[in-house]
């Protein structure tokens, strides 16, 4: 009489595991390692005392976006130097479209206060594999730490941040701003790609 009862405990064991709402960030959005000659660092995970919430500037005052994980990730050249910093956090479900809404606003604000940038009056918005990324980007390399910054909305809750870093000139791998929209623009496409084909 045992074996049944075990048996049809270890199927609802199954099905209720089955039906369990995974938390936190998916591995495909943390797991791309290289591209060219950039090499993913270890990654860093958001304190668990880490504030939940975030105020973000925009042309209408200040909003906040929510955090319930995040994660950052360094891609570095082959001299050791950070071209990408990349972060991965989560909003809270009820807040999804409010907080991609939010980012974009703060993202206009910054595009718009800032001069010598790509483009004036619009973010940048390039579309590679399937996902839209959006941006504001310099039109030069001799000023700034901050190169551009581009956010990505793959949907589950998700927001990916990409900063490219400017690099001094003895360990940068490009030298002209033509150089480093091409790298930006390689490690995007590249990086869409490993969502579109990762399970």
């Amino acid at each position: 009489m045992k074996k049944p009862v075990i048996l049809i405990a270890l199927l609802t064991l199954i099905v209720l595991c089955a039906f369990t709402p995974q938390d936190g960030i998916k591995q495909c959005y943390l797991s791309f390692k290289k591209t060219g000659n950039l090499k993913a660092q270890p990654a860093e995970k958001l304190p668990a005392d880490a504030e939940k919430t975030r105020a973000l500037a925009t042309g209408t005052g200040e909003t906040t976006i929510t955090i319930t994980d995040g994660y950052r990730i360094l891609y570095n050249n082959k001299k050791k130097a950070p071209f990408v910093n990349m972060k991965v956090e989560l909003s809270q479900p009820e807040n999804y479209e409010q907080d991609k809404k939010n980012v974009l606003a703060n993202l206009n604000y910054l595009n718009a206060q800032s001069t010598g940038m790509e483009t004036t009056g619009k973010l940048l918005e390039i579309d590679y594999n399937g996902y839209k990324v959006f941006g504001l980007s310099r039109a030069g390399i001799n000023e700034a730490q901050t190169l551009g910054i581009f956010v990505i909305f793959p949907g589950d809750n998700t927001i990916i941040y990409l900063y490219f870093n400017n690099i001094e000139a003895d360990k940068s791998h490009f030298k002209t701003v033509a150089e480093y929209q091409g790298y930006r623009n390689e490690f995007i496409g590249e990086y869409t790609a490993h969502l579109a084909n990762c399970k």
